[in-house]
């Protein structure tokens, strides 16, 4: 019974010291380092390109807003249930990427590969995917 409430107290101060990163070296960094669960990544006017954030997911409260992906490895990284405006994933892999749930309004896709992504019930300016629903793509 120890061992199982100290983990657990372990845990949670892990929780209360968790913030989100601040800009793209930190994503980078923390990557690098192992981390591949994001909450309350709120950032606009981010700049991301050429950046591997493979198998990332980006949980509670995260949303992008003017964000460049262009250019990453983004292959089963999880959007799900976030929000995406203005967004950039030219030439940036998104094989296996998870959109569930998610509210998406105006990305660019020109030259993304989309193999296996999951969509449903994510929405584009509201309208609803459903399952079996071709992937996204947008070239602007």
């Amino acid at each position: 019974m120890r061992s199982f409430i100290t983990e657990n107290l372990n845990k949670l101060a892990l929780l209360e010291s968790y913030f989100p990163p601040e800009n793209c070296a930190e994503f980078e960094r923390r990557y690098t380092a192992g981390d591949l669960y994001f909450r309350d990544a709120y950032h606009s006017e981010v700049d991301l390109c050429d950046v591997r954030l493979d198998g990332v997911h980006f949980e509670k409260h995260s949303c992008f807003s003017n964000a460049d992906f262009s250019g990453g490895n983004l292959h089963g990284t999880s959007f799900g249930k976030r929000n995406l405006n203005c967004v950039d994933f030219s030439n940036c892999p998104l094989t296996g990427a998870i959109f569930q749930l998610a509210a998406i309004r105006s990305v660019k896709t020109k030259g993304v590969a989309v193999a296996g992504i999951k969509n449903s019930r994510g929405t584009l300016y509201g309208c609803e995917f459903v399952d079996g629903d071709e992937p996204l793509l947008w070239e602007w």
